[in-house]
């Protein structure tokens, strides 16, 4: 249990180096608040010269930029809005007789309660055709990981935990493909346009280098086949530590500033420029420049981008993962307006990935309550559990053990 007196006593002793801390951020903060104000007057032409050659540079910015005028993209209905009620009416007229999808994955490893190497994946998902009465399916299903498989994939630099975690992404990946690929021809049918949400962002970084291409290659399947359906697919990220953003600013900036570089990523950035001052602003589109992403693109196009998107009164903004032809063939401001409408009613984060989650999350008294109905069961009649005593004592002290 943590001591909540006695840390606060110790961060007292630190009183001196936390405020010298943030006046070097605030410094920071001030040179790039130049490099703004610089970039914002410059063509998109004259920003792509200044920064092709720039290798650290992961990200730039898309045609939006000379469309808009700015890097910000406001949203002044939002201004309007008297009462929640006002909000959500907006949100339901967005939302009427729309089908959205989202998908969200769990995971567990019970070998280390378990005498043999076991993973466990739950994928959950949501679908919400947003019709009165209401329409929706909500539902799960599990993957067993089998001792074989993890032995044969695990090493030093990849741990069961990392495994299971990419099976988990993969799922996911196919989950969302079938939804993407069921909507095919909606335009013709006369609906409105579907969108799919995926928690998190559409590229993690792994260990292993094979394990990182696979996933590289899924995610390029889904975001052509959302291309060739038609159908968006935003990657929400509720606090990215993302640093593309930065290392645009960084790769623009031409001044001789010497202060300390305090490392912040694309979030805090965002926040303490005040780059997005109401509800519902966003930054334009930009375009990825991150290696793993477009490395095995032989056309070098750059498949993915992302917006960073103000959805709630206090806070950090939400990164989006978007495929570049959202933005290409004019699909975006819909797009970000259903992300906006399902934060409405889901306050201040998606409803229907709220629904996913709940879905596919694997809670630790659902590990235990698993373990112990492997113990009284007679499925494997030659395995013998062995919940660990460290295991048996946080559960206990957890409230988890009766």
């Amino acid at each position: 249990m943590l001591d909540n007196n006695k840390v606060l006593e110790k961060l007292k002793e630190i009183v001196p180096e936390i405020e010298e801390f943030l006046k070097e951020k605030d410094k920071v903060l001030e040179n790039y608040q130049r490099i703004l104000k610089t970039q914002s007057q410059k063509s998109l032409k004259e920003i792509t010269h200044q920064i092709e050659n720039k290798e650290p540079c992961e990200a730039i910015p898309s045609e939006e930029l000379e469309l808009r005028n700015d890097f910000k993209v406001p949203f002044p209905e939002s201004k309007e809005w008297r009462n929640l009620e006002q909000a959500l009416g907006w949100a339901k007229d967005v939302l009427s007789k729309r089908t959205t999808f989202a998908v969200d994955g769990g995971q567990d490893f019970i070998g280390k309660q378990l005498n043999l190497p076991v993973g466990i994946v739950q994928t959950g998902w949501f679908v919400n055709h947003h019709t009165s009465p209401p329409s929706f399916e909500k539902d799960s299903d599990v993957l067993i990981i089998t001792p074989k498989e993890i032995l044969d994939n695990q090493s030093k630099e990849m741990s069961a935990e990392t495994y299971i975690g990419q099976k988990r992404f993969s799922r996911e990946i196919e989950k969302a493909k079938e939804f993407v690929n069921s909507k095919k021809g909606w335009e013709e049918k006369g609906e409105r346009m579907p969108v799919v949400f995926f928690d998190g962002a559409f590229v993690i970084s792994l260990p292993r280098r094979q394990i990182q291409e696979n996933i590289i290659n899924l995610v390029n399947e889904l975001v052509e086949l959302s291309k060739e359906a038609k159908v968006p697919v935003v990657g929400y990220i509720d606090r990215s530590n993302s640093h593309e953003l930065l290392s645009f600013f960084d790769s623009c900036d031409d001044s001789s500033y010497e202060g300390e570089k305090i490392r912040l990523d694309d979030s805090l950035l965002i926040y303490g420029l005040k780059l997005l001052e109401n509800w519902g602003d966003r930054t334009i589109f930009f375009r990825s420049r991150r290696r793993d992403l477009f490395q095995k693109n032989e056309t070098n196009d750059l498949p993915i981008g992302f917006v960073y998107l103000r959805v709630s009164e206090n806070g950090f903004p939400v990164r989006l993962d978007i495929p570049s032809w959202v933005f290409d063939e004019g699909y975006l401001d819909e797009t970000i307006e259903v992300v906006m409408a399902e934060c409405i009613v889901g306050k201040a984060y998606p409803y229907c990935l709220s629904s996913a989650d709940e879905m596919a999350c694997i809670k630790e008294s659902e590990t235990k309550r698993l373990l112990e109905a492997l113990e009284r069961s007679s499925i494997i009649p030659t395995l013998k559990t062995e919940i660990s005593r460290k295991s048996l004592t946080k559960l206990a002290s957890r409230g988890f053990l009766l």
